[in-house]
């Protein structure tokens, strides 16, 4: 099953996985400990919001049991007052639940008054999700015509560059993009020939794996993940 798997791996591609008929089909308590890690890898709240309520809606009867309890696990608070009244007012599952109710209620006193949010519960509910946000340097030129398989990267939190594995090739003008969680750099040239090759850096293990080679080496190629 999806859970047993590797939580690790739903969390930081939450954003993919949560649309997923494997998603839908997790338990309630394997839910509860997803949507509840401080490093679930979301752009906003709403994401888990809306993750939340199609799996309620996946079978409305069993699970709107289990809505509140859920519900405790997204940081109402860092949501727009906007998306919050709609919910209040115009969202049948919310309405219908006085707890729920209660909760939307104390996300929205953290808009309107500013003393509610010294609160203990209040501070917990408005810390942001962890996932780390980084900028990768990868390949390219140092001067004419040294070409690069070293990689940096970018940590904002710290404003620091530190440096991390580096590629099996050196690379200038190839593809490069993320897909599942993995870097992924596609062709290119290495100041000799062109390439065809394709390497997979995993950020969790600070690795670069040789993946299947393309049918024909190729420079500027463009990248869709």
């Amino acid at each position: 099953m999806l859970f047993k798997r590797n939580n690790k791996f739903i969390c930081q591609n939450f954003e993919d996985v949560c649309q997923t008929e494997e998603f839908l089909e997790l338990t309630h308590s394997e839910l509860d400990e997803i949507v509840s890690n401080d490093c679930l890898n979301v752009l906003t709240e709403e994401t888990v919001f809306y993750a939340l309520e199609a799996w309620i809606k996946y079978d409305v009867q069993e699970r709107q049991k289990y809505l509140a309890q859920l519900l405790h696990c997204v940081r109402l608070p860092l949501l727009s007052v906007k998306f919050l009244t709609r919910l209040y007012e115009a969202n049948h599952l919310i309405r219908d639940d006085h707890t729920c109710k209660h909760l939307l209620n104390e996300a929205l006193k953290y808009h309107f008054m500013p003393e509610h949010r010294l609160s203990h519960q209040t501070m917990l509910l408005t810390r942001p999700r962890c996932a780390p946000k980084v900028l990768c340097a990868v390949g390219g030129k140092a001067g004419l015509f040294a070409c690069l398989e070293s990689m940096e990267r970018y940590d904002p939190s710290k404003n620091s560059w530190e440096t991390v594995a580096s590629m099996a090739d050196k690379r200038i003008n190839f593809g490069v993009g993320v897909m599942l969680g993995f870097i992924f750099v596609v062709g290119g040239h290495n100041g000799v020939s062109h390439l065809s090759s394709i390497e997979r850096y995993d950020p969790h293990q600070n690795q670069w794996t040789v993946c299947r080679p393309m049918k024909e080496p190729r420079t500027g190629g463009t990248w869709q993940g």
